[in-house]
Protein backbone atom coordinates (compact mmCIF):
# COMPACT_ATOMS: atom_id res chain seq x y z
CA UNK A 1 0.00 0.00 0.00
CA UNK A 2 2.83 2.37 0.91
CA UNK A 3 4.39 1.84 -2.52
CA UNK A 4 1.07 2.52 -4.30
CA UNK A 5 0.64 5.80 -2.43
CA UNK A 6 4.22 6.78 -3.21
CA UNK A 7 3.63 6.01 -6.89
CA UNK A 8 0.44 8.06 -6.86
CA UNK A 9 2.27 11.01 -5.35
CA UNK A 10 5.11 10.63 -7.84
CA UNK A 11 2.57 10.55 -10.68
CA UNK A 12 0.95 13.70 -9.27
CA UNK A 13 4.38 15.37 -9.10
CA UNK A 14 5.08 14.41 -12.73
CA UNK A 15 1.71 15.82 -13.74
CA UNK A 16 2.43 18.90 -11.64
CA UNK A 17 5.73 19.51 -13.47
CA UNK A 18 3.91 19.23 -16.81
CA UNK A 19 1.32 21.73 -15.55
CA UNK A 20 4.09 24.09 -14.43
CA UNK A 21 5.73 23.94 -17.85
CA UNK A 22 2.40 24.60 -19.57
CA UNK A 23 1.67 27.48 -17.23
CA UNK A 24 5.12 28.97 -17.71
CA UNK A 25 4.51 28.97 -21.45
CA UNK A 26 1.10 30.61 -21.04
CA UNK A 27 2.21 32.98 -18.27
CA UNK A 28 4.73 34.64 -20.56
CA UNK A 29 1.74 36.08 -22.39
CA UNK A 30 -0.22 37.50 -19.47
CA UNK A 31 2.26 39.59 -17.51
CA UNK A 32 4.13 39.77 -14.24
CA UNK A 33 1.18 40.10 -11.85
CA UNK A 34 -0.56 36.99 -13.13
CA UNK A 35 2.74 35.12 -13.37
CA UNK A 36 3.51 35.91 -9.70
CA UNK A 37 0.06 34.67 -8.66
CA UNK A 38 0.49 31.49 -10.66
CA UNK A 39 3.99 30.89 -9.28
CA UNK A 40 2.69 31.34 -5.71
CA UNK A 41 -0.04 28.74 -6.33
CA UNK A 42 2.41 26.38 -7.99
CA UNK A 43 4.85 26.70 -5.09
CA UNK A 44 2.04 25.84 -2.65
CA UNK A 45 1.15 22.78 -4.73
CA UNK A 46 4.77 21.68 -4.93
CA UNK A 47 5.21 22.15 -1.19
CA UNK A 48 2.14 20.03 -0.50
CA UNK A 49 3.29 17.26 -2.82
CA UNK A 50 6.77 17.26 -1.30
CA UNK A 51 5.29 17.08 2.22
CA UNK A 52 2.98 14.26 1.20
CA UNK A 53 5.89 12.33 -0.33
CA UNK A 54 7.96 12.81 2.84
CA UNK A 55 5.05 11.60 4.97
CA UNK A 56 4.64 8.51 2.78
CA UNK A 57 8.27 7.71 3.28
CA UNK A 58 7.58 7.67 7.01
CA UNK A 59 4.76 5.22 6.27
CA UNK A 60 2.03 6.74 8.43
CA UNK A 61 -1.69 6.44 7.91
CA UNK A 62 -1.79 10.20 8.12
CA UNK A 63 0.55 10.25 5.15
CA UNK A 64 -2.01 8.41 3.05
CA UNK A 65 -4.65 10.88 4.05
CA UNK A 66 -2.33 13.84 3.43
CA UNK A 67 -1.35 12.40 0.04
CA UNK A 68 -4.98 12.11 -1.00
CA UNK A 69 -5.76 15.57 0.34
CA UNK A 70 -2.65 17.00 -1.34
CA UNK A 71 -3.65 15.51 -4.68
CA UNK A 72 -7.18 16.90 -4.30
CA UNK A 73 -5.80 20.31 -3.32
CA UNK A 74 -3.41 20.24 -6.27
CA UNK A 75 -6.34 19.55 -8.62
CA UNK A 76 -8.39 22.35 -7.04
CA UNK A 77 -5.55 24.84 -7.27
CA UNK A 78 -4.84 23.79 -10.84
CA UNK A 79 -8.47 24.51 -11.74
CA UNK A 80 -8.25 27.92 -10.03
CA UNK A 81 -5.04 28.72 -11.91
CA UNK A 82 -6.56 27.61 -15.21
CA UNK A 83 -9.65 29.72 -14.60
CA UNK A 84 -7.60 32.79 -13.68
CA UNK A 85 -5.28 32.31 -16.63
CA UNK A 86 -8.17 31.83 -19.05
CA UNK A 87 -9.80 35.00 -17.71
CA UNK A 88 -6.60 36.98 -18.27
CA UNK A 89 -6.08 35.51 -21.72
CA UNK A 90 -9.65 36.42 -22.73
CA UNK A 91 -9.10 39.94 -21.41
CA UNK A 92 -5.85 40.24 -23.36
CA UNK A 93 -7.60 39.04 -26.49
CA UNK A 94 -10.46 41.51 -26.00
CA UNK A 95 -8.02 44.36 -25.31
CA UNK A 96 -6.06 43.44 -28.43
CA UNK A 97 -9.22 43.40 -30.55
CA UNK A 98 -10.26 46.79 -29.16
CA UNK A 99 -6.82 48.24 -29.92
CA UNK A 100 -6.92 46.78 -33.44
CA UNK A 101 -10.38 48.28 -34.01
CA UNK A 102 -9.18 51.70 -32.84
CA UNK A 103 -6.14 51.54 -35.12
CA UNK A 104 -8.31 50.51 -38.07
CA UNK A 105 -10.78 53.34 -37.40
CA UNK A 106 -7.95 55.88 -37.09
CA UNK A 107 -6.50 54.64 -40.39
CA UNK A 108 -9.88 55.15 -42.08
CA UNK A 109 -10.14 58.66 -40.64
CA UNK A 110 -6.60 59.47 -41.78
CA UNK A 111 -7.35 58.15 -45.28
CA UNK A 112 -10.53 60.25 -45.52
CA UNK A 113 -8.65 63.31 -44.28
CA UNK A 114 -5.88 62.73 -46.84
CA UNK A 115 -8.42 62.36 -49.63
CA UNK A 116 -10.09 65.62 -48.60
CA UNK A 117 -6.72 67.39 -48.49
CA UNK A 118 -5.83 66.03 -51.94
CA UNK A 119 -9.17 67.20 -53.34
CA UNK A 120 -8.66 70.66 -51.86
CA UNK A 121 -5.11 70.88 -53.18
CA UNK A 122 -6.23 69.69 -56.60
CA UNK A 123 -8.92 72.37 -56.77
CA UNK A 124 -6.40 75.00 -55.66
CA UNK A 125 -3.88 73.83 -58.28
CA UNK A 126 -6.50 73.90 -61.03
CA UNK A 127 -7.59 77.40 -60.03
CA UNK A 128 -3.98 78.61 -59.91
CA UNK A 129 -3.29 77.06 -63.34
CA UNK A 130 -6.40 78.71 -64.86
CA UNK A 131 -5.40 82.06 -63.36
CA UNK A 132 -1.85 81.61 -64.66
CA UNK A 133 -3.11 80.84 -68.18
CA UNK A 134 -5.43 83.85 -68.06
CA UNK A 135 -2.65 86.09 -66.76
CA UNK A 136 -0.25 84.75 -69.40
CA UNK A 137 -2.76 85.36 -72.20
CA UNK A 138 -3.39 88.89 -70.92
CA UNK A 139 0.34 89.60 -70.80
CA UNK A 140 0.83 88.17 -74.30
CA UNK A 141 -2.05 90.27 -75.65
CA UNK A 142 -0.61 93.41 -74.03
CA UNK A 143 2.84 92.58 -75.42
CA UNK A 144 1.38 91.93 -78.88
CA UNK A 145 -0.44 95.28 -78.76
CA UNK A 146 2.78 97.07 -77.78
CA UNK A 147 4.67 95.32 -80.56
CA UNK A 148 1.95 96.22 -83.02
CA UNK A 149 2.02 99.84 -81.85
CA UNK A 150 5.81 99.95 -82.04
CA UNK A 151 5.90 98.33 -85.48
CA UNK A 152 3.17 100.68 -86.75
CA UNK A 153 5.02 103.70 -85.41
CA UNK A 154 8.26 102.46 -86.95
CA UNK A 155 6.56 101.91 -90.31
CA UNK A 156 5.07 105.41 -90.19
CA UNK A 157 8.52 106.84 -89.55
CA UNK A 158 9.96 104.85 -92.42
CA UNK A 159 7.24 106.05 -94.76
CA UNK A 160 7.91 109.63 -93.84
CA UNK A 161 11.56 109.33 -94.63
Amino acid sequence: MKEEVAQAIDAARTHFEAMRTTLSDKAAVVGAEVKDTIERHLSDIEEGLNKARADVERGTDEARLQAALGAMEARDRWRAIETELDTHLRKLKADGQETFDKIRLQAELDRASAEAAIATRTEEAQKWFAESVESGEKTLNELAAKIKTTVSASLEKLKSL
